[in-house]
């Protein structure tokens, strides 16, 4: 009762009264009563109960008809007295004999249980008010992941024989007394009746000492000490013969390992806490008693020495190894963990985990593989369930490591939690699977083989500040808002809570027209701690050119689209197709043209407070082309100060052979001023050559222009062979005020090279056309 809720310091207690029932009567004051389904039935029917009773396991206790008491009423605790009735463990403890006490109540009940069958969903109707999974909880850091690790035997899968005339032990199940006598024929048994009718010595030391094996020089093999490992035995005698080759073959003593049975000898609930909170017990053996209902967060090894036929029983037992655990706890008992609790292990002795009864799956289906070859095989178009659930496990396991202090990516993090949340099901059915599918397309990011480098240099020099907006209105997978996020959570930079909040909230705002992209834009973002699953989209699935926006922006980091089209085809969320038209009549558009790339720098325009700054992805024939695009780069001159044009490499942004460049202005006020004094322009395409898989463009080889580009003070900026100024007056002179650089030509050699870069670009356009008219 040491709960404390997060809006109010006090302790549950000090909210409430509340009363444990350990008697008939309940407090007329007691706002609230806590009791085991055993004590209330003892009260309805008037049958007294022994204190004992109430900790045994519902599943364990058979009554015959004569036995059965029938609830009656209560003038002490008439049916009304509860408002509603909270029944934890609602999988097994409600039926039968015990459904009789919730009946007699008149109140809503409220059922909790980590493991639902179907007597459960008939008993409440189906009504699912709330579902947390398993794999969602891991993703949450509440519950780890597991692996399985088997032991086979010759034994344990196929029995062996008792041959005739041969001296053996009989042993009473119940007194453990022994006696010798001689088998009178051939005695054959199976690997089921193991350890119930017969008892083989060495299949239980081979057993043990396979598992001693495994977790020293595999599982654990930097551990000192054994792992806390609980042992799930067939039978109460079969728990005494394990206890017994326990210290035979760990060479230790009786406080190594202890039985946790109801027939053991101590008090169950002292080992059970010196088992959670001490050095020793190391090993418990327990048959039923902590298989369900018992956190044992250091425990780390789960050893099945039987097998269990019931998909839910099993999963509980299993939950006994889920909890997570933080390092300083678990160091507390283990001493030479290095860690926190990042999994743990199930060994499975008798193929418990062959079978059709689990849920939860071990998230570990490829242990030898290593993450990078996970994340390349995903990359390269693996999707099958065995890669997909080992990645996630090995991306949790790094959630982990992060947790300690090392160094971790967040893209990888955040991978696993999008993944967990898809596979959680908060998004259903069809859609579910398509997320599924985007998401895994992007652990190309967390490879780096869809880097963020020329969205990230660009943000370097805008330097987008903390509570400001950012827009793009053709963001496509969201690469210039991670260019930006990365900026602004940079190392050294300190963002309080109220910047954190508005950066995950309220930084970013783009759209998307094409379904899939969007989605996996969002997931993008999702993967940066940026918007909510199952918040307001950050990217709206629309096209920005149709209206005037309808809020002004801080920034905008954008690379829109390219081209010259009448119209073009959207593709909607049920796959149909549509054709729309690119002409655009805006009163905010100085000029209406089919030409994508000069709608969108008018649209960004209008987009942007004044002062807002940006900085957006155009290819060349904007900077020259007659004719409208003339006419808007007179006024973007005049309206804005553009200050710097970065001349990229070819068939960086766009396909091989279409040059661009990012074009960097500030809003500035409508006073009919002209506000561009000159342009700055660094020529990063004259003598260089880039691809976009073996020469690509890093990071260094932007620095140069990084520093040129002088953000603290543009005034301060110096002129060097590459990085050179044109005044206003110089432009507006040229023919149609190009901003096209050609103060210089390249070398033969590159006008050569570029002449046969757009002859192939061209030739391509042309494949595209004649495939189109197929």
């Amino acid at each position: 009762m040491a709960y404390t809720p997060p809006d109010d310091g006090r302790k549950f207690t000090e909210l409430y009264n509340v009363q444990r029932l350990s008697s008939p009567s309940i407090d007329p004051h007691a706002q609230v009563c806590i009791s085991t389904i055993q004590r209330m039935y003892a009260i309805l029917s008037g049958e007294p109960i022994d204190e004992s009773a109430e900790d045994l396991s519902l599943n364990d206790v058979q009554q015959t008809v004569a036995q059965q008491k029938l609830v009656r009423y209560n003038p002490a605790v008439p049916v009304e007295t509860f408002d509603f009735i909270v029944i934890d463990e609602c999988h097994r403890s409600i039926y039968n004999l015990w459904k009789q006490v919730l009946d007699y109540f008149d109140a809503s009940l409220i059922g909790l249980t980590a493991t639902p069958d179907k007597r459960t969903f008939g008993f409440f109707n189906e009504n699912i008010v709330a579902e947390y999974t398993y794999e969602q909880s891991v993703a949450d850091g509440v519950n780890v992941g597991y692996d399985v690790y088997e032991i086979e035997t010759d034994i344990t899968q196929k029995g062996a024989e008792l041959k005739a005339k041969e001296w053996v032990d009989h042993r009473d199940r119940a007194t453990r007394k022994k006696r010798w006598s001689e088998t009178e024929e051939d005695t054959a048994y199976t690997g089921r009746e193991l350890d119930r009718s017969v008892v083989n010595v060495s299949q239980i030391r081979q057993v043990i000492q396979a598992m001693k094996t495994a977790v020293e020089t595999q599982i654990f093999p930097n551990r000192r000490d054994t792992p806390k490992t609980l042992i799930f035995a067939k039978t109460d005698s079969h728990a005494d013969d394990i206890i017994n080759l326990l210290r035979e073959v760990y060479g230790q003593g009786n406080a190594f390992c202890k039985k946790v049975t109801y027939r053991a000898e101590g008090d169950a609930d002292s080992i059970l806490s010196s088992f959670r909170n001490d050095y020793h017990p190391r090993i418990p053996v327990t048959v039923d008693m902590i298989a369900t209902g018992t956190d044992v967060k250091p425990l780390e090894v789960l050893l099945f020495m039987r097998d269990v036929r019931s998909k839910g029983y099993y999963e509980q037992m299993k939950g006994r190894g889920v909890r997570s655990l933080d390092g300083d706890s678990l160091k507390r008992v283990s001493n030479s963990a290095d860690g926190a609790k990042a999994r743990f292990v199930l060994i499975d002795a008798v193929g418990v985990e062959k079978s059709l009864k689990t849920e939860s799956r071990p998230l570990e289906k490829k242990p030898g593989v290593a993450l990078k070859d996970l994340l390349q095989g995903v990359a390269m178009g693996s999707r099958d369930d065995d890669t997909v659930l080992s990645l996630a496990n090995h991306l949790v396991r790094l959630a982990n490591a992060e947790a300690q202090g090392k160094t971790v990516s967040e893209a990888t993090l955040r991978l696993w939690s999008a993944y967990a949340r898809v596979q959680a099901g908060q998004v259903k059915g069809s859609e579910s699977r398509r997320q599924l599918t985007d998401l895994l397309s992007l652990v190309r990011f967390a490879l780096g083989l869809d880097g963020e480098l020329k969205p990230f240099a660009a943000a370097v020099c805008v330097r987008p500040e903390p509570m400001k907006i950012i827009a793009d209105p053709a963001c496509g997978t969201g690469r210039f808002f991670l260019g930006a996020y990365n900026w602004l959570t940079r190392p050294g930079a300190q963002l309080n809570k109220a910047q954190k909040e508005f950066l995950r909230d309220q930084t970013f705002h783009g759209n998307e027209i094409v379904p899939n992209t969007r989605r996996m834009c969002l997931m993008n973002l999702f993967l940066h701690s940026i918007g909510e699953l199952d918040g307001e989209p950050l990217v709206a699935r629309s096209d920005a050119l149709i209206t005037e926006p309808g809020r002004k922006v801080d920034y905008v980091l954008a690379n829109p689209p390219f081209g010259k089209k009448s119209s073009m085809t959207i593709t909607n969320e049920e796959g149909e197709e549509d054709r729309d038209a690119l002409t655009y009549e805006r009163q905010d558009f100085w000029e209406t043209t089919s030409n994508k790339q000069l709608n969108f720098l008018q649209h960004i325009v209008s987009l942007l407070k004044l002062d807002g700054k940006a900085a957006v992805v155009l290819p060349d024939n904007v900077l020259f082309e007659g004719g409208a695009g003339e006419k808007i780069r007179r006024k973007l001159l005049e309206t804005c100060d553009v200050h710097t044009i970065l001349r990229l490499p070819t068939g960086i942004f766009y396909a091989q052979g279409v040059k661009a460049n990012v074009v960097f202005f500030d809003a500035k006020p409508k006073d009919g001023k002209v506000h561009t004094q000159g342009v700055w322009f660094y020529d990063l395409r004259t003598n260089k050559h880039f691809t976009l898989k073996t020469r690509t463009l890093k990071l260094d080889d932007l620095q140069d222009f990084i520093t040129c580009y002088h953000a603290d003070n543009r005034h301060a900026r110096i002129a060097t062979e590459r990085f050179r100024f044109f005044s206003y007056d110089d432009l507006m002179a040229r023919d149609k005020a190009s901003l096209d650089n050609l103060a210089e030509l390249p070398p033969p050699d590159v006008l050569q090279q570029e002449i046969i870069d757009h002859l192939e670009a061209a030739l391509a356009s042309f494949r595209d056309v004649a495939l189109r008219l197929r």
